[in-house]
Parts: C-alpha cells; sequence; structure tokens
C-alpha cells in the first residue's frame, strides 16, 4: 500500500477538494455526512445517496440526482457522465447544492433538537400531532 498510497495526515482538506471535478459519496448510511456540506461549500458538483443524511438539506434537487445505494449501477453511471460532460449542468447542480449546506449550521441544528426535546417533554409528540389533525379533519 505505501506505492499506491499517501496518508497526508492531518490538515486542510480545501487543497482535497479543489483537486477534484465531483464529488461521489454513494454511502449506505451516514447519519449527516459533513463531508457532503463540504464538498457543496467548495463548489463541487455532489452526487450522494439519499439515505446520507446530509441530503435532507438539499430539498430541491434534480429527480435523476435522487439516487439510493439500492440502485442499480445506471442512474448512477447516468449522473455521473451528465455532470463530468455537461459544465453548465455541473454549474447549477453546485448552485442548487451550495445554498441550503452554507446557511445550516450546528447551533440551528442544536436549537431545532432542543425543540424537539421539549416539546415531548411538555406532552407533545407524534402521537399528540395526529390526534390533533385528524381532529381539524372532522372539524371541517
Amino acid at each position: 500500500i505505501p506505492h499506491r498510497v499517501t496518508f497526508f495526515g492531518p490538515r486542510s482538506a480545501k487543497p482535497f477538494f479543489q483537486l477534484a471535478d465531483i464529488f461521489l459519496f454513494p454511502s449506505a448510511y451516514e447519519p449527516f455526512g459533513i463531508v457532503v456540506a463540504e464538498a457543496c461549500a467548495y463548489g463541487l458538483a455532489s452526487i450522494v445517496s439519499r439515505e446520507c443524511g446530509a441530503m435532507e438539506l438539499w430539498q430541491n434537487k434534480e429527480k435523476w440526482l435522487d439516487l439510493s445505494v439500492h440502485d442499480e449501477d445506471h442512474p448512477w453511471t447516468e449522473a455521473i457522465t451528465k455532470v463530468v460532460s455537461d459544465e453548465s449542468l455541473r454549474k447549477q447542480v453546485v448552485s442548487s447544492s451550495q445554498e441550503p449546506y452554507l446557511t445550516w449550521s450546528w447551533d440551528d441544528a442544536a436549537v431545532q433538537y432542543d425543540n424537539v426535546f421539549h416539546s415531548l417533554l411538555n406532552g407533545g409528540g407524534i402521537q399528540q400531532k395526529e390526534n390533533q389533525t385528524n381532529s381539524a379533519r372532522s372539524a371541517s
């Protein structure tokens, strides 16, 4: 391995992202995937499996980018080919993915989790929400 792999140790990821044209992340399970947010922030056209939690932030992605690790190879190769061969499309993918990741923060996520926990502790929750929704439907 030493003649084929170089371990750079702890350092900024920026120069490595700058060497790439696209970012491919077909993860079967990734609770968030900070590397996805980094790739988008550095301006890479990202092709990422929907199983990655970070994809929850990118709500407006094109249908052909909604990929799963359980998909056959064809949708993945088609997406890679589109992004690599069409510079205009690649720029559109970058633009649509960057905004949610550039405005997202750990502090905002912590506040959202805190709100959910307080809601649950104060008697709220999924079951109560469903009951409220069903009551509203039956009243109309």
